[in-house]
């Protein structure tokens, strides 16, 4: 059991903030971070006295059981331990989980982003914007609307999906 995603080195410069369009100082991201890897460390404490043997987390926010994960789970004293020591951990922070993601291929990306365009171009303006690494800039989407089930149902054959054919699509 893993507690947080594995992925590549940190980097030390600038990062977006979670609001979007902003930075924040390098030092108080991984200011933010330490917090996070401290916060999972007290938890994985707790854990251990409940009885549930975690390890420490390490430089990425990651804590293993140490024990067989299906039978932990399926005693209700873990879900007992689990709530009791909960109070213990920080949310991941957005910076750590970009980190810890997988690379994405120029190609992925590529296919993303058209994604991303046929969307706003086929009913659902507000789906969000494809940055140059593959991620999806901050920004929510109203999914139930008719445009956006209508430009789901066209634009989902670019990710592989074949609801459409192409030769029904627009645009």
């Amino acid at each position: 059991m893993t507690l947080a995603a594995c992925g590549a080195e940190p980097e030390r410069d600038g990062v977006p903030s979670a609001g979007g369009g902003g930075r924040k100082a390098s030092a108080e991201v991984e200011n933010e971070i330490d917090q996070y890897i401290e916060s999972v460390g007290v938890w994985a404490k707790c854990m251990r006295k409940e009885g549930f043997p975690f390890t420490d987390p390490d430089s990425k926010g990651r804590s293993e059981f140490e024990g067989d994960a299906r039978k932990a789970k399926a005693d209700p004293e873990f879900t007992v331990a689990h709530k009791t020591c909960e109070k213990h951990r920080k949310p991941v922070p957005e910076e750590l989980e970009r980190r810890n993601a997988p690379k994405v291929s120029a190609k992925e990306i590529k296919k993303r982003q058209e994604y991303s365009r046929c969307m706003q171009e086929q009913g659902s303006p507000d789906f969000p914007e494809i940055d140059a690494e593959g991620t999806e800039v901050s920004q929510e989407w109203d999914q139930n609307t008719s445009g956006a089930k209508r430009a789901l149902r066209i634009c989902e054959p670019i990710l592989g999906n074949p609801t459409v054919p192409p030769s029904e699509r627009k645009g």
